[in-house]
């Protein structure tokens, strides 16, 4: 009896220790973290590079991402700040602001312009900013996201990746587009340069420096071409910083939470593209919860009635 009885314990601490792991990675199965990517450059002269990262450097890791249920968001600047916000001298710290809230992930693109320089670093007055204010003025917003964004503190930010284009690339520009990726003036050229090699010496581990050829107008716009080794590079250099950042999950022992999570990963795919309605919804929850009485409803062909119902 005793021997019975000691089995019996034996058994049901094992079954509730299984039910706390299964129970612990249910939980883990529904979280879902998110990674921001900060990207750097100047505007004009990249426009090549940064269609490379948002079109098929970061929908690539993006899918990567989805499998350590990990949302990955690009953050680029390019279309994000308005005139008015220029004009009113803010965008230096929307700017930062956006570097600090994808910390610690950021990619700096660097040719041979140094980019905006504004009149003033207009700044609200939080400690955060004070190093902007002893800052030497007259400096480019690029300048100033790269510094913040790692040169600032190189040995912590391990995550930040550069990728600086061979200036030999400037030679292949014809000659009514040289303005358009030439640096601005002989002092931005030096500034640039000064940038170039502090990004060199600061993170030597960090940076790439990559070729590529004249791609013509597309769009209207100038662009870089022969980016496929630069293509690999970003996709391999952001996967590895990612998952540094978001280390992968031990193995999951119960099969259904397994399960749960392919569940869970499809429908975050499709939950991110559906627009709610909320009427239609609320009803449906009640139902589920147990409201009385069928609940039916008509609709026309194609109108996604049956993508509320999945």
């Amino acid at each position: 009896k005793w021997a019975s009885a000691k089995s019996k314990k034996g058994k049901s601490k094992e079954a509730k220790e299984t039910r706390e792991t299964s129970e612990s990675e249910g939980e883990r199965a529904v979280t879902w973290r998110t990674a921001r990517v900060f990207i750097s450059s100047t505007f004009l002269d990249m426009h090549g590079e940064r269609d490379l990262l948002t079109r098929h450097v970061i929908p690539e890791v993006r899918e990567r991402c989805k499998q350590r249920q990990i949302h990955l968001y690009e953050v680029d600047l390019r279309w994000g700040v308005t005139e008015e916000e220029s004009t009113k001298g803010s965008s230096v710290e929307i700017c930062l602001d956006e570097l600090d809230k994808c910390r610690p992930l950021f990619i700096g693109l660097l040719g041979r312009r140094y980019g905006w320089v504004p009149k003033n670093y207009t700044l609200t007055d939080e400690p955060r900013f004070d190093w902007v204010r002893s800052y030497t003025p007259g400096r480019s917003v690029t300048e100033l996201e790269m510094y913040h964004g790692c040169l600032r503190d190189p040995k912590n930010n391990e995550n930040a990746l550069f990728y600086l284009r061979d200036s030999a690339f400037n030679k292949l520009v014809p000659q009514e587009h040289k303005k358009s990726f030439d640096s601005e003036s002989n002092e931005s050229a030096i500034r640039v340069d000064d940038l170039r090699d502090r990004i060199r010496s600061g993170v030597p581990n960090a940076y790439r420096l990559y070729q590529a050829k004249w791609g013509g107008v597309v769009d209207g716009k100038p662009m870089s071409a022969g980016l496929d080794d630069l293509h690999t590079h970003m996709v391999e250099d952001l996967w590895r910083a990612i998952c540094r950042v978001f280390p992968e999950h031990a193995p999951l022992s119960d099969p259904l939470v397994s399960e749960r999570i392919l569940h869970e990963t499809f429908l975050e795919s499709r939950v991110r593209q559906f627009v709610g309605r909320k009427e239609l919804l609320d009803n449906l929850t009640r139902f589920c919860d147990g409201a009385s009485g069928l609940h039916s409803r008509l609709t026309d062909n194609g109108t996604g009635m049956a993508m509320v119902v999945g």
